[in-house]
């Protein structure tokens, strides 16, 4: 099972290392990444059930940050 909140902070702090280092295009891809990680584990959060049997994400879950967020407020 992924552990997304621990991957969100895990990505986000890399993002803001690579922002301060000027390195904008590469800390704007683990900006987005930590985002999706977070809403997942938020979702988790409220209803375990969007996870298999096994710990993986249900496959409509299974989504980017843009379509995840739709999904999400759809929801």
């Amino acid at each position: 099972m992924s552990d997304f909140r621990d991957a969100a902070d895990r990505h986000w702090t890399d993002a803001h290392r690579l922002n301060l280092a000027q390195s904008h295009a590469n800390a704007d891809h683990l900006y987005g990444l930590a985002a999706e990680c977070a809403l997942k584990a938020v979702m988790i959060g409220l209803d375990p059930n969007i996870l298999t049997p096994s710990g993986d994400l249900q496959p409509a879950f299974r989504l980017h940050v843009d379509r995840l967020w739709t999904e999400f407020a759809a929801w």
